[in-house]
């Protein structure tokens, strides 16, 4: 197994993976693709690449400086490194964003919709990782 992953692979490969995490969301989220046009349905979906893309760039990097030290690159660590970013986001998020910008009176969300949610996450960071494995595998020999 090499220990060193290229700059340039882990840039493609962190596009493929940011790519394959906004399709993952769009599929499970259910972006009404009946209802919408395809102009509207593109349009949301590029907004939620550059969030992504914006996102998860520093947990990204900081797994591949982990890949890189500790000689790992195997696809669990691919996976497990993706779904931690999605759902570390979401745990942030929940804490940062100050209960004053709520929407008024309204209740706070249940535990289902936080659920759902995290199961959204789980999906689209899970592929994310896989896609960032699958290409470095086949670009960059790794575990």
């Amino acid at each position: 197994m090499t220990t060193r992953i290229p700059v340039t692979h882990a840039c493609l490969a962190y596009l493929c993976a940011v790519t394959a995490a906004t399709f993952t969301m769009a599929i499970t989220l259910g972006i009404a693709v009946s209802l919408a046009p395809m102009g509207a349905m593109l349009h949301v979906m590029s907004i939620c690449w550059v969030i992504i893309f914006a996102t998860a760039a520093a947990p990204y990097a900081l797994g591949i400086f982990i890949a890189n030290k500790h000689s790992l690159g195997g696809w669990r660590f691919s996976v497990c490194g993706g779904v931690l970013t999605a759902l570390g986001g979401y745990g942030l998020a929940l804490l940062t964003i100050p209960r004053a910008f709520a929407c008024g009176d309204a209740p706070p969300a249940e535990l289902s919709a936080h659920l759902e949610a995290v199961l959204h996450l789980t999906a689209s960071g899970a592929a994310a990782g896989a896609a960032a494995w699958a290409y470095l595998r086949r670009h960059h020999p790794i575990g």
